[in-house]
């Protein structure tokens, strides 16, 4: 009876995921979810009361899942430079091969500006990965020495560095850019790390 009851609810997602990820929340509706999951609205319903608390559900699943590949990629890393490269490529693969995911924490940030569950899950997001950054991806300290980043916290740089993967990650998406433009910008990101982290 588990089994059946997570598998319903496991497929409800997984609709939920195709939908809005193509259709944003703004624009779907539980009668869509229930159709394009082919199951009845009532049993919808009683795995998810209501629109936000299903689009938490799958937002809270995306966030564990998305921040478990992070951990995974960026530790193969052994110096500085070479786990910020492979934040960096986490994010242009997401955009290259899965940009649905990124679609869905784009909309699900937007709506975070007005729902308090929404910006508790973005919130949490967002400090877990300035933290990952700043505890195992920087390995010091900005440098004194450092023209640009010398009197900035490794809290405030790793910040700024997520700050510019998600909004470059943002505009990506918005102007569909090629993949050579794609390596280009994110070539020139890394580059841009790279200078002002000495």
């Amino acid at each position: 009876m588990n089994n059946q009851r997570e598998n319903s609810r496991d497929k409800i997602l997984e609709a939920a995921f195709r939908l809005l990820s193509k259709k944003g929340y703004a624009n779907v509706s539980m009668r869509d979810i229930a159709a394009e999951a082919q199951v009845a609205l009532g049993l919808l319903t009683y795995h998810f009361r209501t629109k936000e608390n299903l689009f938490t559900a799958l937002a809270s699943k995306l966030v564990s899942k998305c921040f478990e590949e992070v951990v995974t990629a960026i530790q193969a890393g052994q110096s500085e430079e070479e786990r910020m490269r492979l934040l960096s490529d986490y994010f242009r693969n997401i955009l290259t091969e899965h940009p649905d995911v990124m679609k869905i924490f784009l909309d699900f940030s937007i709506q975070a500006m007005w729902n308090r569950s929404f910006r508790f899950q973005v919130t949490y997001l967002f400090n877990k990965l300035a933290e990952l950054i700043r505890d195992d991806v920087l390995s010091k300290e900005p440098s004194a020495d450092s023209l640009v980043l010398g009197k900035y916290s490794a809290d405030a740089v790793s910040k700024v560095i997520l700050g510019s993967l998600y909004g470059t990650a943002f505009q990506v998406l918005l102007t569909g850019k090629s993949k050579q433009e794609l390596e280009e910008i994110f070539g020139l990101g890394n580059t841009l790390i790279e200078i002002c982290s000495k």
